[in-house]
Order: C-alpha cells, then sequence, then structure tokens
C-alpha cells in the first residue's frame, strides 16, 4: 500500500514495503521507506547502519507459472543413477515403492494399533502422478530458488540461504535485548535454541541474565514468521535454499516418494507400537497431529519407515513387494541418507530425531557411515542444541523439554552400548553435561495419548527409560575402569557393588527372574544388560571367592564359592535369549540387548579351551544354542550375521581340529608347542599381536590364529557387518 493510503482505509494493517536491514531482524515496523534513511528506529538506537534489505517479495515461481514434468520425466530421471554406496554392496536392488507396493490385504497389521482410526485418511498412493497428489506428501513440486548467486553473500543471506532462517548473533542478541527491556521472557521454541556455552566470550555479556543463580545458556531466537513457515519443507514447494540439480538428485533417489496409503499407516503404526517405547524420539501426541495434517518432514518420515522396518513382522514387507527385510531397510536408508547429505531439512530437532533413529544402520565395509559415525553426528547436533546442559531454568514448556531430556538420554544409551561393542571411545563426555535424569514426568504427557492408553507397556516404557539410562552410566564406568589406558584401579573393587545397587533399585515390574513366564521385554532386557556388566567387571579377574548363588531376583548373592561369576552370568544370558527367541519376541526387544548374548558366546568360547573334557562340551553347546538367536534377528540387527559366522568358523576349526586329532584324543590336553588347547586338542597360539581384538572387551576372548586368511590383518573387524557370506539368510520369522 502506498503512503498517503491508509487513511482511506485504516482498519486494515499495512506492512512496509521495504524495511532496513536491522529492523527486518528485529521483526518491528520500519518507516525507511517513507522517511528514508536512518529510519526512526536507527536515529533512536543511533545506528549508523540503515540499509535498505533487498525485497524477494514477487520474485518466487508461482504453482501454476511453471508447469510441473510428466511422471514418465520423473521416472526417466531416475534411470542410471548410482545405487547409494553406503548401503551392503551385496544387498538386493531397492525397487522403487512407486511400483512395487501392491495395496496391503489388512490395513491394520500391527497388532491392533489403533494408529489408523486416529490418523484418519492418510497419504495418497505413490502410483498417482506426482503432480496430481493434492494435499499429501510432496512427490514433486517446483524449486522456489531465486537466489542471486552473484556474490557469497546472496548466496547466503539469512533471508535466502535457508528455509528454516539461520539466526544472526547480532539478530539474537537484539531480540532478547529488546524482551529484556519490556520485561518479556519468551517461551523458547525447541526449534529455535541458541546455546552459549559459560566459556563463549559472548556469553559475559549475558551476565546478568541468570536462572536461579545460574548464567543463562539457553536462548530464544526470533520467532518464525507466517512467510517463513510455509516455506518449511513438508509444504508443496521445496526449501529455497535447495538448487535445482539437488532437487532432481533427490527426486531420482524417490526421496519424494512416500509408501502407498496402506504400508505407511502400517509402518507408523507399528513404530508407534514397537518402537516408539523403546526409543521414544517425538513427541506422541505431537507427531500424531503431523501425521494426520500429511506435514511429517521427508527425512524422518523414511527414518521412522526405516526403523520400522527393522522391528514390524516379515509379513509386512513382503505383502508391500519387498523380497526381505534387508532390502526395505536398505531402501528407506538411502532415502534418509540422501535427504541427509543434501541438507534438504534445516530443523535442527527433526534432524537430530532422524539420526539417532539411523544409528541403527550398521553400514558396509567400505563406508564409514554405520552407527557410530551416525552417533558422532548426533552428539554435535545435540551440543550444538545445548541439549547436553540442564534445561531445568529455561522457560520451555514442559513436553519440549521433557523430549530433549530424551534424545539426549537415547544418545547416552546408544553411545555406551555401541562404543562397547566394537571397542572404540564413546563419544559423549558426560564430564561436560549436567543434564538431569530421566523421570516419570517426562513420559505423562505421551502416555496419556489415546492411542497408548490400553497400550500393555504404558507402565513400564517410562521407568525402563530411567533404569537403562541410569544403568548405560555404569557401564560407562566399567569400561573406562577395566579398559581405558589410564583406568584407575582404585575403583575397580566397587564395580560389583555399584551394580548390586542398581539391580537392587529396579521396581518389580522390571525384575526378571528365569521362572517368571509372564516377564515384559523391559525387564528381560536389563536383566540381560545386568548380566552382561557383570560380565566385563568381572573379566580377567581371578575366581577365587566367586560365587554363583543366584537370587530369586536374579541377582547374585553370597554363598557356597562355584563357578566364576561370568559363567553363571553367561548362562543366564543364554537362558533368557532363547527363551524370547522361542517365544517368537525378537523383534519387540531393544537393540541393546544383543550385545549381552555377544559377550556370553566369549564367554562360552572361552569355556571351551577348558582341559576338562566335561566343560569343553558345554560350553559348545552353549555357543551352539546362542547361534540360533542369530539366525532369528539375521536382517534385524546388522551386526548378526558377521558375529554368526564368527563363530561358526571358530566351532568348524575346532571341530576339525578334533578330527585331525581323533587318534591321540586322550593324550592331547596340550598341545605339543606348549600352547593352551581348547579341551580335546585344539591348538591355541594367541592372538598374535593383534592389540586391538586383546584390549577389546568382548572379542578379547577370541584366538584368531586359525583365520589369518579369513581376517586380513588390515582389517577392521568390528566395522564389517556383512563381510561374512554374500547369500541370502534363511529367515525363521514368520
Amino acid at each position: 500500500m502506498r503512503p498517503g493510503s491508509s487513511e482511506q482505509a485504516p482498519s486494515n494493517r499495512t506492512r512496509a514495503v521495504k524495511a532496513c536491514k536491522r529492523c527486518n531482524q528485529k521483526r518491528i515496523k520500519c518507516d525507511a521507506f517513507e522517511c528514508g534513511t536512518p529510519c526512526s528506529k536507527c536515529r533512536q538506537s543511533n545506528s549508523e547502519e540503515c540499509v535498505l534489505i533487498q525485497s524477494r517479495r514477487g520474485t518466487h515461481p508461482r504453482k501454476r507459472s511453471k508447469p510441473n514434468p510428466p511422471a514418465s520425466e520423473v521416472t526417466a530421471a531416475s534411470v542410471g543413477v548410482d545405487a547409494d554406496r553406503s548401503a551392503d554392496a551385496t544387498a538386493t536392488p531397492a525397487v522403487s515403492e512407486a511400483t512395487a507396493h501392491p495395496p496391503l490385504s489388512d490395513p491394520n497389521p500391527a497388532d491392533g494399533s489403533p494408529l489408523l482410526q486416529q490418523a484418519g485418511q492418510s497419504v495418497r498412493v505413490d502410483s498417482q502422478a506426482p503432480a496430481t497428489v493434492p494435499n499429501g506428501f510432496p512427490v514433486s513440486a517446483s524449486t522456489s530458488s531465486s537466489t542471486d548467486l552473484a556474490s557469497p553473500e546472496a548466496a547466503f543471506s539469512e533471508t535466502s540461504a535457508k528455509s528454516y532462517r539461520e539466526i544472526s548473533w547480532a539478530a539474537m542478541f537484539d531480540h532478547f535485548l529488546d524482551g529484556r527491556r519490556r520485561d518479556q521472557k519468551d517461551t523458547i521454541d525447541k526449534c529455535s535454541i541458541t546455546y552459549l556455552g559459560e566459556s563463549f566470550p559472548l556469553a559475559m555479556v549475558l551476565e546478568e541474565f541468570k536462572e536461579g543463580g545460574r548464567p543463562r545458556l539457553h536462548h530464544a531466537g526470533p520467532p518464525l514468521t507466517d512467510d517463513e513457515a510455509r516455506a518449511e519443507p513438508t509444504s508443496e514447494n521445496h526449501p529455497s535454499h535447495m538448487l535445482p540439480e539437488d532437487i532432481a538428485f533427490l527426486q531420482a533417489k524417490d526421496a519424494f516418494v512416500a509408501p502407498s496409503q496402506e504400508l505407511l499407516d502400517a509402518l507408523i503404526a507399528n513404530f508407534l507400537d514397537r518402537v516408539w517405547p523403546i526409543y521414544p524420539v517425538v513427541n506422541r501426541q505431537e507427531f500424531l497431529q503431523q501425521y494426520k495434517a500429511k506435514k511429517v518432514p521427508w527425512i524422518l518420515l523414511h527414518a521412522l519407515c526405516f526403523i520400522s522396518a527393522t522391528f514390524c513382522p516379515l509379513a509386512i514387507l513382503h505383502r508391500a513387494g519387498f523380497t526381505g527385510r534387508k532390502q526395505a531397510r536398505v531402501s528407506y536408508y538411502r532415502k534418509a541418507k540422501a535427504l541427509f547429505d543434501t541438507g534438504y531439512e534445516s530443523n535442527k530437532i527433526t534432524i537430530l530425531q532422524s539420526v539417532i533413529v539411523l544409528t541403527c544402520w550398521g553400514g558396509g565395509p567400505n563406508n564409514y557411515w554405520n552407527f557410530y559415525s551416525w552417533i558422532s553426528t548426533g552428539v554435535t547436533i545435540a551440543e550444538a542444541l545445548g541439549i547436553h546442559r540442564s534445561t531445568a531454568g529455561a522457560n520451555m514448556h514442559p513436553h519440549d523439554r521433557s523430549l530433549l531430556k530424551r534424545l539426549w538420554w537415547i544418545l547416552v544409551i546408544r553411545d555406551a552400548s555401541c562404543g562397547t561393542l566394537v571397542g572404540r571411545p564413546f563419544r559423549i563426555n558426560t564430564n561436560h553435561a549436567d543434564t538431569e535424569m530421566l523421570t516419570v514426568e517426562d513420559f505423562e504427557y505421551d502416555i496419556q495419548s489415546p492411542d497408548f492408553v490400553n497400550h500393555p507397556l504404558r507402565d513400564v516404557c517410562g521407568l525402563y527409560q530411567i533404569h537403562m539410562s541410569k544403568l548405560s552410566l555404569i557401564l560407562r564406568e566399567i569400561i573406562s575402569t577395566r579398559f581405558d589406558p589410564n583406568r584407575a584401579q582404585a575403583r575397580m573393587a566397587n564395580l560389583h557393588d555399584t551394580l548390586q545397587e542398581w539391580h537392587n533399585a529396579l521396581p518389580p515390574t522390571l525384575r526378571c527372574s528365569e521362572n517368571d513366564k509372564a516377564s515384559n521385554p523391559f525387564a528381560t532386557c536389563l536383566a540381560i544388560l545386568y548380566d552382561h556388566h557383570l560380565i566385563l567387571s568381572h573379566l580377567g579377574r581371578p575366581a577365587t571367592g566367586a560365587t554363583s548363588t543366584t537370587t530369586d531376583n536374579g541377582s547374585l548373592g553370597g554363598g557356597f564359592p562355584s563357578r566364576p561369576i561370568t559363567e553363571v552370568a553367561a548362562q543366564r544370558i543364554s537362558s533368557l535369549a532363547c527363551t524370547f527367541t522361542r517365544k517368537n519376541e525378537s523383534l519387540v526387544m531393544p537393540h541393546e540387548v544383543f550385545q549381552g548374548l555377544f559377550v556370553a558366546q566369549a564367554v562360552f568360547y572361552a569355556q571351551m579351551k577348558s582341559p576338562q573334557p566335561l566343560v569343553s562340551q558345554l560350553g559348545f553347546q552353549a555357543l551352539n544354542s546362542c547361534q540360533m538367536v542369530w539366525h532369528d534377528i539375521y536382517e534385524a540387527w546388522d551386526p548378526a550375521p558377521w558375529i554368526s559366522k564368527l563363530f561358526d568358523n571358530l566351532i568348524g576349526n575346532r571341530n576339525q581340529d578334533i578330527e585331525s586329532n581323533e587318534g591321540d584324543r586322550q593324550n592331547s590336553n596340550v598341545s605339543g608347542n606348549g600352547a593352551p588347547s581348547i579341551g580335546n586338542g585344539m591348538d591355541l597360539d594367541g592372538i598374535n599381536g593383534y592389540v586391538s581384538w586383546q584390549n577389546h572387551p568382548t572379542l578379547g576372548f577370541f584366538d584368531m590364529s586359525q583365520g589369518e586368511e579369513t581376517f586380513p590383518s588390515s582389517t577392521d573387524y568390528a566395522m564389517f557387518p556383512n563381510y561374512f557370506g554374500t547369500t541370502e539368510p534363511i529367515s525363521f520369522l514368520s
């Protein structure tokens, strides 16, 4: 509206034709276009830099100004595109979901989950032409990128370089300083947190901003405007910072192709039913609202489909056109990874949620993107947001604060578990973190969701996260005390007592007994991990005085000296693992539970070295029983194939040695070279200098002298989950 016309329509709010850069950043009205520069606001603040911004209003291509490409062109663009090199080279090529998924006969296969009744009408099937999908997930859309790339400043300007506006330090400071002058304390949006650590020099300027006597670390950035909110990646237009060639690349990757309606409903229902109680990475009610409104960001959508395909019944994936679980996981992982690599999503919370989910990707032998690198990325994002620090005094919605705490502690759990599995340093430095421990209140908002009221794990999922978080801290202490180069020997004697105190504090609903047939999967998981930690805390320690008396609640109590604690704990792990496999509950168990089975097999392999034939045979039988569990989760947990193949090779070598020494079995408990043997004659000569394996808490058990051709000296065994074998495994899952 031109100057002077406001008198004709005084009731209508007008917007300035142009504003100066300072007023635009502070989101206040500017009269620079009417009165000239400097504007009145800049004159009041004695600011000499009053420059009009370059308005992009009216420069965006409109929806109908540029015809959408035919569906055949989009399909043709995907032909010849290289598969994601991060996927396993032996994986079956992923089938394009736009043509491979026939309608599911069962619209609600995920154990009666009420999601479909809650979500209402979902997305269209992707066999429909991309240009005709109305108000759904945007299969194909125009790119609203009109950025002038003539100069670096234009290419990375605040208003055009990001769909979710990048907040400059000056804009952030001006925002809350103005709020301070107005005696206003803005509510911090979880998606616009600016974190300033105490050692940051700029934080000294804000010394008077304290919360409960502590320096204020979390600050709210300028809020999003309506125009910026409409530019989110979930709208029909792609983010303005995306270049056309990047969009073409993502289209070739089918990154903007959603699963068919019924498959998507089934996968999301399975996520909410099975995965969310284990990894509560979203606010349940908030996510359901996004899903019903078809506004789930693309990267989060594919990440959740990936994790759901990991835990869902195999029948769902077969009816969707996939040949196996591995093919489905690779397909969704590639799409999420492509969106991550191109920087399509700018919302850091959404990226963090997706990255945490992708930590369940094991990776391949020729790629550094694996669970370890995804955890590292997640920690970097989390620390940039400041969620490793206490938000108790921050002005934040309680359910947002609870979500940030959950995200942090899931990262702590995953970091401790995965780092221990492969014998690598933890990515999180807990000395720099003071986030409060989870409480039951952090789950109240989500368990009140109507779709979760009757869930069988409703009352224990929050308790599991709390006690699992505490147990992960104990695991970190065990690893640092027993295996770090600068380990503290003084704390070693207290590890067992610390574990016992944790176990005694468990509520009855999370206690598990071998004879308890009604145990929930969380109780089973904690019992296995408790024994796993016991084994790690007693490795290499003398068995003198060790006891094996097992109390009714599953803990190891005092009693008569018997077998070492490690053997007792390994037997309990094997028993519990075989029980949940026999009950077909492998796909509802947290992934952290399987590392317990791995270390138990290492103990059984050590038993096979016993000079006593009976003990050696018992160790072999227990180890062989554990192999059945790996076959059950062969495609669901990426380390399962190489762990299974590893022990198959060790058992095969042992059997060959027994056959070759059949004639003198009675006299060959010790081989001719004086090296130890496995009870019935297998020669062992150590690990031949593999220092990394010797120091590994689990792999240090193994003797690799029989496998020098299979395991070259330059191989990083732990990070090669698909190294062993290329044939399609036999699945025993229904």
